[in-house]
Formats: C-alpha cells, structure tokens, sequence
C-alpha cells in the first residue's frame, strides 16, 4: 500500500463522525461494562450436572439479572467487581471503530469507478462490510480473549485474582497457553460478523415499509428508536448463539475440543436455551446504543436555506442532511407549516455538509448546490425545485 492509497483512503474518512463513534463507544463501554460482564458470567453459567466436571472450585450461579448486580457489588464492589475488565474493553471498542473504518474507506478507495463509488448497491456495502469486519476481528481478537479471561475471575476477595491486570493477563495467557490462545473463539468471532448486516437490512426494511404503507419519508423520533430497537432484536436473536459459544471457548474454566464440541455439549445439557444465556444483559447493554446511534445519525442536518425554490412566493427550506447523505426540501404553505420533505439523494456516503443555491441553467428555476465531505466534490441538483 503506498503513500497515495494512504492518502486518498485518509481523506475519505469522515473524522468528525470517526471521533463521535470513538467517543461514543468508549463512554458506552465505560458506563455499560456491567452489563458486558454479567452477560459473559450468564453465557459460561453451566447446568448442574456438568458443575462437577470443571476446574473451577467455585463458579457463582445467579438467579436473575438483579441478583447478579447485588451479588458482584457485595463480593468485590464497584471497581474490582462490576468493573472487572473494563480496559480491554475500552480499548477493543476503540480499536473495533478505528479499524473498521480504515478498512472500509480502503476497500471503497480501492474501488476506482467514482459512479460505482457514489452508487453503491446493497451487495457492494454487505460485502464491503463484511470483508472490513472479518479483517478487524481477526486482528482484535486476543483483546476479546483477554476481556473475557478477566471477567470470568472469580473470588469471593478482591486481591485473590489470578490476573492482576490486562498485561499481567497477556503475559500469563502467552506463557502458559502459547500464542493460540489469543485466537480461541475466532471462527464465531467471524461468524458474527454477519450480525451488523442483518440488523443494517432489518432497519432499511423497516423505514422502507414506513415510507410504503404511510407514504411519507418523514421518521419521528419514536419510530426511528422502534426501528432501530427492533433491528437489533433481529439481529440479537439470529446471532447471539455464536457469541455463547465464543465465550464458552474463550473460557478459562472449562477446556472444549473446537466449536463443534462446545455446541454439541451445550446443545445436550442445556438445549437451544443454552444458547441464549445472558441475552438479557446483552439487550440492556447494545439496544440503548443502537438507538442513540441511529437517532444520531440518522440525519445530521449540517446546512440550511431558505428560499422561494418554485417560485410560488412562498418560502421553503433546504437540508444538507450529513448523517443519511441526502437534500431535503421543506415546500412552504405561506402560514408557517410545510409539506412533508421531499428528498434528493446525493450518493451513499456523500455526507453533504454545505448548500448554496442559484439558477445554475437560466431556467428560471432554483438549483442547490452541495459540498460533500464523503467524496470531496461539488453537487449540482439540476431541475429539482
């Protein structure tokens, strides 16, 4: 990869919206790690029968989600218990973002034909992704490993751990297990990278049987938090068995001979439920973020203006909407109310951030002019209004 491959991927990546995410995902991290570390100690949770047969002398079983909380803060407190784990966490998400997005821009980068570029189609964003995040999780993967041996510690003390911290975690996993290790769980790891597209499809589904049945492309706040909710239930419930069984693998406790051994022991002591243990923390912990993502983004207005675009003396409104790359146009009634928007797509990952307006082809009509951040040019809107 040379300097100019560097330089053109660099500057297709939207930092603003780079250094949200980041932000987003490590405060979301940080205040929700409990839950993150629940779920794994529910997902690991065996059945009763299969108890005896593991290393572990002491293994707690909580009866529900509060019991859990209470029991974790009474044995070790806030810090040393709930939070136990928390850095590799922190840090997984932050590399998970960064990565991820370098590598998407480069596979888009890559791809030459500035049409096809601007005019992705739902195949090209799937496979795009996908590859983005097959490469981002094989890379991350030992930090998984090591959120995942430091929240499995146990102790009834909070100085009676076997890993004092992340390094002190790596250094005993390397010396003790050997590099391998560090990628126990990397083929459900991979697996579930199909998760962020069923829940991307789900949502664009959703909205588009919105626009079709109610005839408008106007989303409230609450249909697009009910959008986004249900989305990630989807794609939750169509793909956490692979995160159990991740877990299970990376499990310090209990040793399996490889993914089929995990799911066919699981599968017979516990059944299909075995599967699903901890899904509740893990909904408390990913649909609030999905939702405040979506809602986020799911517009960005970043420009304004008003102007008679039809010429029927009345005032109307233009929206340079950065989130969904798109124009907007409010046509006005004359009393302070509008039409609902109509829309004008400016390419997939435009981000248009900038509007200007004239008769660009002396037609007595008003032409919008857009700056997109995504592509790095100008737009013209010709005809529109």
């Amino acid at each position: 990869m040379n300097d100019t491959l560097i330089s053109r991927v660099l500057s297709t990546i939207q930092y603003n919206q780079f250094l949200a995410g980041l932000s987003g995902g490590v405060v979301s991290s940080v205040i929700l790690h409990p839950f993150d570390l629940v779920k794994i100690r529910f997902q690991v949770t065996e059945t009763k029968s299969s108890i005896q047969n593991s290393s572990l002398p002491y293994r707690p079983r909580y009866t529900s989600l509060f019991d859990a909380f209470r029991t974790i803060y009474r044995e070790k407190g806030l810090l040393h218990g709930l939070y136990q784990g928390v850095t590799p966490n922190v840090l997984g998400n932050g590399m998970s973002w960064g990565l991820y997005l370098f590598l998407y821009n480069t596979i888009d980068v890559l791809n030459t034909n500035e049409y096809k570029r601007k005019n992705l189609t739902l195949k090209d964003r799937i496979i795009y992704s996908t590859i983005a995040g097959v490469i981002t999780i094989s890379i991350t993967n030992p930090i998984w490993v090591i959120k995942t041996r430091m929240c499995l510690q146990y102790s009834d003390s909070k100085s009676n751990v076997y890993y004092k911290n992340m390094f002190d975690c790596i250094r005993k996993i390397y010396k003790l297990e050997g590099m391998k290790a560090f990628y126990k769980g990397l083929t459900p790891g991979i697996f579930g990278t199909i998760h962020g597209t069923i829940q991307f499809v789900s949502y664009e589904q959703m909205k588009d049987f919105y626009v079709k049945t109610f005839h408008t492309t106007e989303f409230s706040t609450p249909v697009i938090l009910m959008f986004s909710a249900l989305s990630k239930l989807v794609a939750a419930s169509t793909t956490y068995p692979y995160q159990v069984v991740r877990t299970r693998l990376q499990d310090q406790h209990q040793q399996y001979n490889g993914v089929l051994d995990v799911i066919k022991r699981t599968y017979s002591r516990e059944g299909i439920s075995g599967f699903y243990k901890g899904m509740v923390p893990a909904l408390f912990r990913v649909v609030p973020a999905c939702c405040i993502t979506f809602v986020v983004y799911d517009s960005q207005p970043y420009s304004v203006v008003i102007l008679d675009f039809n010429n029927d003396t009345r005032l109307d409104i233009a929206v340079a909407s950065y989130g969904t790359s798109h124009i907007g146009v409010y046509f006005g009634y004359g009393n302070g109310s509008f039409m609902n928007q109509q829309i004008f797509s400016s390419g997939f990952n435009s981000h248009p951030f900038a509007l200007a307006v004239g008769d660009i082809d002396n037609n007595n009509l008003t032409d919008i002019i857009a700056t997109n951040d995504g592509y790095g040019n100008i737009d013209v809107l010709m005809k529109t209004c």
